[in-house]
């Protein structure tokens, strides 16, 4: 269960062992003052007021510390964000991988194998790179370009916001150009790229997937990885909720994932928006 997963963190042990000592902190406190002020009293004293004591701290630090659903309900439109953990690559329902605007697919190349769309091209397609071009080659046929890049792999630029929706088994893959690769194969974006990458994506989705379900996890779009200044980090989340909150209507059921390290995908979050409250 994902519950005695986070037990095995440091996160909660460090939160745990942090609260702990301030609820002995408290009542020491408390103790202390009361042998101030009532000195005569001895009852609060002794080797069994002690281990009382440690026992309400540890009992006071795992209650406050316990890991609980993080989850956020809105009033209009009708929605709820969720935080959880998962592999969206396990998931049955359609999917979107943030790409570039060039669409590489090379691994290890200029596509790092650990990022999302690494990882779906060796378990989605077997590592068939050559399928996976020609999936993406049909996709974006007749679709406009911007302009060229000299660089490495893939050099016609089709511009942010662009999607090629791949179909795979019973599902949707929607390929999302939402960074711009620079010469050196390093993926480059805004906050306001990424938002319009997303309405955009919104439109094709809702258009393709009607009402059903959606995973997102928009990161790791280069073997560099995805360059962003730190006072972009929190917009960038905030966009995500903001478009997905835009959308949430009584017809339309979405959630998304983003990542919270690089390392594993099994490390993303997922911020799942449903007018139904249905997680």
């Amino acid at each position: 269960m994902a519950i005695f997963q986070d037990l095995k963190t440091w996160r909660f042990w460090r939160h745990f062992l942090t609260r702990s000592f301030a609820c002995l902190g408290v009542l020491s406190t408390a103790l202390q003052t009361n042998n101030v002020i009532n000195p005569t009293v001895t009852v609060f004293q002794g080797t069994l007021v002690l281990l009382l004591v440690i026992a309400i701290s540890l009992i006071g630090g795992l209650i406050w510390s316990w890991p609980r659903p993080i989850t956020q309900d809105y009033s209009a439109p009708k929605t709820k964000i969720s935080i959880v953990k998962g592999d969206m690559l396990a998931e049955t329902t359609h999917l979107v991988i943030g790409t570039n605007d060039t669409f590489d697919t090379e691994t290890p190349i200029i596509i790092a194998n650990g990022s999302l769309q690494g990882q779906a091209l060796q378990r989605l397609y077997g590592g068939d790179l050559k399928e996976l071009d020609s999936q993406l080659a049909k996709a974006l046929a007749g679709k406009p370009t911007v302009g060229t890049i000299a660089k490495e792999g893939k050099q016609t630029q089709y511009g942010i916001g662009t999607i090629a929706t791949v179909k795979h088994a019973s599902r949707l893959i929607f390929f999302l150009a939402y960074c711009e690769m620079d010469a050196h194969n390093t993926a480059h974006s805004t906050p306001d790229k990424v938002w319009k990458s997303l309405q955009m994506l919104w439109d094709e989705v809702s258009k393709r997937a009607m009402v059903e379900r959606c995973r997102y996890r928009p990161l790791a779009a280069g073997k560099r990885g995805f360059r962003a200044s730190s006072q972009h980090k929190t917009p960038f989340v905030s966009r995500y909720s903001l478009s997905c909150l835009h959308r949430a209507t009584p017809r339309f059921v979405m959630s998304f994932e983003s990542l919270s390290g690089l390392r594993t995908i099994r490390s993303w979050i997922v911020l799942s928006c449903s007018p139904f409250c249905l997680h």
